[in-house]
């Protein structure tokens, strides 16, 4: 953790700089735009945005996976947390999981377009069921050493997928995994994604005790970030407890010297509305005014889709302008934390 400022300065700093960048701030030569004069190699020590849910294969004229992967990274994404979901359409290289070609190939097109992913082994489809627990080979003797073959060798691989929201019974299994798999690949950390409160945790107590857990059965120098969900467009409102969540979180961040991630709701399903462009963008500068970062869309999927709809084409270039523009400030982001957060 770096040059941390008390109180409500690291929050105001965050406000004045993107009302900066808002405004039409020149973006740093380092954080430009696919096309431009270049880019250095993206790290986990830059501000990370990435997408859950990713490729598509509806309609007859599939864009390959390289095309769909340029127009992520176009709209400024940078991350795609679970890897075992790009798919080979249109690509040379047959989608095999345990294969090292397979893998080279999508490392030589993630870095391609400036982009890291985790590894993840275990999943069956390209974009839906990941066979979590186990997103790495089940966990698996045979799932590590197939995991310490391939990862060494695959520049833009930042980490491994291992699990995805488990509950406070599965930890003690989960760390020990965590522990096996942290250290196969200088700078590549086992990911975990932990629940919200709402999943069962209600309560400040509650909720600190789930997520400390699995600090504590993983070790936290064995994990880089400390991720969580919470979805809080509904229907019927807007969830404002999310807030209560993201403090939890900032806390334990700072108290064990990680960053924090968090998957930001992009679509609608039962019960749920999909947020507007505006409701994403506020979603992102809220976890930013917590000091996380590294934020993923769930799903950003939808929201290429949703461009091909009346009017969706705005709504894309919104959240594009957003992202650009938290990358643009990536530096600044990344050397605070936040002590203290205020509302007002």
């Amino acid at each position: 953790m770096k040059n941390a400022l008390r109180g409500f300065i690291a929050a105001l700093c965050a406000v004045l700089a993107f009302s900066v960048v808002g405004c039409g701030g020149d973006k740093p030569q380092e954080n430009n735009k696919p096309g431009t004069e270049m880019v250095k190699p993206v790290t986990t020590n830059d501000f990370l945005i990435g997408s859950w849910v990713s490729y598509y294969a509806a309609g007859d004229n599939v864009m390959s996976m390289s095309e769909q992967t340029a127009r992520l990274a176009d709209a400024g994404l940078n991350f795609l947390p679970a890897g075992g979901w790009i798919p080979d359409y249109g690509e040379p290289v047959k989608r095999d999981l345990g294969s090292a070609q397979w893998w080279q190939h999508v490392d030589s097109v993630m870095q391609k377009n400036n982009m890291l992913y985790f590894f993840t082994s275990d999943a069956s489809e390209p974009y839906t069921g990941l066979a979590i627990p186990g997103a790495v080979s089940n966990m698996s003797a045979d799932g590590l050493a197939n995991t310490e073959k391939l990862i060494p060798h695959l520049k833009n691989c930042a980490g491994f997928q291992l699990r995805d929201e488990p509950h406070k019974d599965e930890f003690r299994d989960l760390g020990l995994w965590a522990r096996e798999y942290a250290g196969i690949k200088e700078g590549a950390y086992p990911f975990v994604n932990l629940l919200p409160s709402y999943a069962g945790y209600d309560g400040v107590e509650r909720y600190t005790d789930y997520l400390e857990t699995w600090i504590k059965s993983a070790g936290a120098k064995n994990i880089e970030y400390l991720s969580h969900d919470y979805y809080c467009f509904a229907e019927n409102g807007t969830a404002f407890s999310i807030f209560a969540d993201m403090e939890v979180m900032r806390k334990l961040g700072i108290k064990y010297g990680l960053k924090t991630h968090a998957f930001l709701q992009a679509c609608g399903w039962e019960g749920m509305r999909c947020p507007t462009a505006e409701e994403m963008r506020w979603n992102v500068y809220a976890y930013i005014a917590y000091g996380f970062k590294a934020v993923t869309y769930f799903n950003f999927l939808d929201v290429m889709v949703s461009a091909l709809e009346d009017n969706g084409i705005e709504r894309l270039n919104a959240i594009k302008q957003t992202n650009w523009d938290v990358r643009a400030t990536s530096n600044i982001i990344m050397n605070l934390d936040c002590m203290h957060a205020y509302h007002t």
